[in-house]
């Protein structure tokens, strides 16, 4: 093997270390929460094609873009996910596009309504309702995509 391909991972090794960079997050996407007060998330998702409804759009995407980050770094705390289906458009306005944040005491349990608000929004609220730890720099350690150099 030459020297040069000593120096790089291989692409497929170099995209699964991206994969986990992301999923680590950063500080501004990485939240602790406190697990003596909280249980369980529960949200309702709702993706059904060929129906599309607008205002499920933020809670879908916070479930697939912020969710397996918060995940991560709170391993203690449930996550539920219940897909909701509907025979007739009509009944898209009753969907529950709510995310549940359940407590260890009732005073703890929250419930954000996710209909029609952005990702962001909703992880603010969930923030904010939770009292979570914006996790720093530090606590997040990232995998180089350049194996360490060896040293003769």
């Amino acid at each position: 093997m030459s020297a040069k391909g000593l120096q790089n991972y291989s692409l497929p090794l170099r995209k699964q270390i991206a994969k986990i960079n992301t999923l680590r997050g950063t500080p501004e996407t990485s939240f602790k929460f406190d697990a003596s007060k909280y249980k369980e998330f529960e949200m309702f998702i709702y993706h059904q094609t060929p129906v599309v409804y607008k205002p499920a759009h933020g809670i879908r995407s916070f479930w697939k873009k912020s969710m397996p980050t918060l995940r991560y770094h709170n391993p203690q705390i449930q996550v539920t996910v219940n897909a909701v289906v509907v025979d007739d458009e009509k009944d898209l306005v009753k969907i529950p596009l709510k995310l549940k944040i359940h407590g260890h005491k009732p005073e703890d349990n929250a419930v954000i309504d996710c209909a029609s608000k952005s990702p962001s929004q909703i992880l603010a609220e969930l923030v904010e309702l939770t009292n979570a730890r914006r996790m720093t720099q530090d606590e997040i350690p990232l995998i180089s995509t350049k194996p360490p150099t060896a040293r003769s």
